[in-house]
């Protein structure tokens, strides 16, 4: 599998998601859903480019305001998923995957404090 620039997609992800809030004064759940709309061509294939984008915007918006979550349930079943089926190790240099396992922890930790 071609490795890919882990740390420019996430930095295009970030960088989208805090404008979002300051510029446009959007709510951290809206943000993240202007962000997910932003980069749907990274999003349509299952494949390694949507766990990122996807576990990159929600840890962050789970990071700033964890019961944004509750809108994302789709996308957190779709990270779910990806991650039982992607051999990130083989798809990511040891650095990036460590960074996308704690965005998954992130997400399911701060999931499950909620319920």
């Amino acid at each position: 599998m071609e490795h890919i620039n882990y740390y420019q997609l996430k930095y295009f992800l970030i960088d989208l998601f805090y404008e979002n809030i300051i510029k446009e004064q959007y709510t951290v759940g809206q943000s993240a859903d202007r962000c997910i709309v932003e980069f749907q061509d990274y999003i349509q294939k299952n494949d390694l480019n949507q766990l990122i984008v996807y576990a990159s915007i929600l840890a962050k918006a789970a990071d700033c305001e964890k019961d944004s979550l509750k809108y994302f349930h789709n996308e957190i079943d779709i990270i779910s998923q990806l991650s039982k089926t992607i051999d990130l190790s083989q798809a990511l240099d040891e650095d990036a995957q460590v960074s996308l396992e704690q965005d998954i922890t992130l997400i399911k930790n701060n999931l499950s404090e909620s319920n």
